[in-house]
């Protein structure tokens, strides 16, 4: 785990902001190398592919994620079931521009890139009009940006 993570996570919950993991990865990171990362007291929902027979960038599993972040909303926070997260009130944390950006903000959420070791790659990314930030306490400031987004969704693996 990269040392911002936990820290960001703590400050999100602090903040009252549901977080998630959206994965295309398989049920070998699901099953066995997620519960090693020692993160879910820290997140509020996983979406995993195999669980909505979906990947990134299809719609269906942002629409899982959406779902599995009012339950936790509701459940954490007592959120009001009659005022629902639309995805224009979530922002997804990812690191490939076709999956990620461009599936998030397809389907209405806004969507920043992560781009950890600053390669070329980041560079492409910003040239095609995307948000890149190099780790999460980068975050900060895209998540206090919006208005009302009371949710974040990250990447585990594209």
């Amino acid at each position: 785990v990269f040392p911002d993570v936990v820290p960001f996570l703590t400050w999100a919950r602090r903040k009252g902001i549901v977080t998630g993991i959206i994965s295309n990865a398989d049920e070998r990171y699901g099953d066995g190398i997620l519960p090693m990362l020692d993160l879910s007291e820290h997140l509020d929902f996983n979406v995993f592919a195999r669980d909505v027979n979906a990947m990134k960038p299809d719609p269906r599993i942002f629409d899982a994620a959406i779902e599995k972040a009012n339950v936790a909303r509701s459940a954490l926070h007592g959120a009001d079931a009659s005022s629902p997260l639309a995805p224009e009130d979530v922002l997804h944390v990812g690191n490939s521009f076709s999956k990620d950006f461009v599936g998030a903000k397809d389907f209405g959420m806004r969507a920043v890139l992560l781009d950890r070791f600053g390669g070329s790659e980041g560079d492409d990314w910003r040239s095609r009009g995307a948000p890149v930030v190099r780790d999460l306490t980068e975050m900060l400031e895209h998540v206090a940006s919006g208005t009302g987004h009371t949710a974040v969704s990250v990447t585990a693996r594209s």
